[in-house]
């Protein structure tokens, strides 16, 4: 009886700590980790705030409240090398289907906001140096945010990490991690030229046609001669389109029949008629 009473102690002992240990070791681990979730997703005392926008196939970046935006695609070199036929050799390129036209410019020792979304489909902004992974979904906002440490400056890429359409496999991210100061230099030059890019242009000054003068018909006075009345009859005329019927039009006409040699023809036959009598 004493050693089945033994044994039962011993295993009830071991049965306690088996069970114990573990918990114990689950709670030390879930400490950490839940706080590492909470501070993953914190993005409060953030210092500079950009928003990301996927669309087949390129990045859009937006500094809020910077007046800086500019977008983002696989560079010329290694958009040219990857066509077939084109001759060119891809080992010849530069970190080949990794670069871009325009790097995202971060400050290092900032701690940096991203707002992702998408213009088109789902695409997903994938840094594996900044443990970033978010999903950029039309009509949705993910927030996520990332802290370079200030001595890690450089040149940091990434990847479109969802299938978004035929050439999801030529959207790279490079991230341009700067110093402060480099930082602050860059979005002045880079605002101050976005800005000057989007003044309206200044009109330029054209010289004036002179207004045309409308001549001004006289009035004829009596005794004035047949040619002097069609003169005067045909610049009080006005102006009409060719379908349109004017009653001046037949007046005008009759009176620009009557030319000078006509009149001076009927005044010596009448001259002659008198004489006749």
């Amino acid at each position: 009886m004493k050693r089945r009473q033994g044994s039962r102690m011993q295993r009830t002992k071991v049965e306690i700590v088996w069970t114990a240990v573990p918990v114990v070791i689950l709670i030390a681990m879930a400490v950490p980790a839940a706080r590492t979730l909470v501070e993953i997703e914190d993005t409060t005392k953030t210092e500079l705030t950009i928003k990301v926008t996927g669309f087949q196939w390129g990045w859009n970046y937006e500094y809020l409240d910077k007046g800086v935006t500019f977008f983002s695609r696989l560079d010329r070199k290694s958009d040219a090398a990857r066509e077939l036929g084109s001759g060119v050799d891809p080992n010849t390129v530069d970190h080949y289907l990794l670069n871009v036209d325009n790097p995202l410019v971060v400050p290092v020792g900032t701690k940096v906001r991203l707002l992702v979304t998408g213009a088109d489909v789902i695409h997903s902004w994938w840094v594996p140096a900044f443990g970033v992974k978010k999903d950029g979904i039309p009509g949705f906002v993910n927030e996520a945010w990332f802290n370079i440490d200030a001595d890690k400056t450089g040149l940091y890429r990434g990847q479109c990490a969802e299938l978004c359409g035929r050439d999801h496999g030529f959207m790279p991210i490079v991230v341009d991690a700067r110093s402060k100061e480099g930082f602050e230099a860059w979005l002045k030059e880079k605002a101050a030229q976005q800005k000057e890019a989007a003044a309206p242009a200044a009109p330029t000054p054209t010289a004036s046609a002179p207004a045309a003068t409308t001549p001004i018909a006289s009035t004829p006075t009596p005794g004035a001669t047949p040619s002097g009345s069609v003169v005067a009859a045909t610049a009080a005329t006005p102006t009409r389109s060719p379908g349109a019927q004017s009653s001046t039009t037949p007046t005008v006409r009759a009176a620009s029949a009557a030319t000078p040699a006509a009149s001076a023809d009927r005044t010596v036959a009448l001259v002659a008629h008198v004489n006749a009598r």
